[in-house]
């Protein structure tokens, strides 16, 4: 069923993959694959590098039976601490139908996710836009902090791969996942053009 979703939104080309991206959700599962102590891994790439593209290749990596420690898909989860109905209507629209009621904004984290993921064991969950809403009190911080001990996520085998272009402080924050993250760069894509590129070209300029 999963892959028959993939390809119609494949075919329809809302859902693509590209090398790059594919190499980039490789590049993440195999961490969890080669020390299965790695609880968390932090992607960051540039913006519009594709991330929304590594997080489509994932799923479809993650849930790959062939690999050590595959997920089923009803146990991956896509939440953000965005307050937007945009983002979760454009990203449910971009995925598997069935993976569709596992997609959660700010609002649902701290009700209907945390009831969601309550109990369960082998989930992958993929964070987008990390550095939002991550603080102390704050939304993904009251969702995560029954499950954020690493004795019990590797009992439970719970996987947190998070996402940004801007990750801020989170990177500090990573001191205390010490032995149990890592950290995989998105790699941009034949003819990606940034802001660095943009201005090299002095199509965009420095404000003074």
């Amino acid at each position: 069923i999963l892959k028959a979703q993939m390809n119609k939104l494949e075919r329809k080309s809302i859902s693509l993959r590209y090398q790059n991206q594919r190499q980039a959700a490789n590049n993440i599962i195999s961490e969890f694959t080669q020390d299965r102590n790695t609880l968390l891994v932090s992607a960051v790439g540039k913006t519009q590098s594709g991330k929304t593209g590594v997080m489509y290749s994932l799923i479809v990596e993650a849930t790959n039976t062939s690999i050590d420690g595959y997920v089923p898909v009803t146990n991956i989860f896509v939440i953000t601490g965005l307050s937007s109905n945009e983002w979760k209507k454009q990203t449910k629209s971009r995925l598997p139908e069935v993976i569709r009621d596992n997609v959660f904004h700010r609002s649902e984290l701290n009700k209907d996710f945390k009831k969601k993921i309550k109990g369960k064991k082998n989930i992958l969950i993929i964070v987008d836009e990390i550095q939002i809403a991550c603080k102390v009190k704050q939304s993904i911080h009251n969702s995560f902090k029954s499950i954020l001990d690493t004795e019990y996520m590797i009992e439970n085998d719970i996987k947190i791969v998070e996402f940004s272009a801007t990750p801020n402080g989170t990177y500090v924050d990573l001191k205390y996942w010490e032995g149990h993250y890592k950290t995989v760069k998105i790699q941009p894509g034949t003819n990606y053009v940034g802001h660095e590129e943009l201005y090299e070209q002095g199509r965009i300029y420095q404000c003074q």
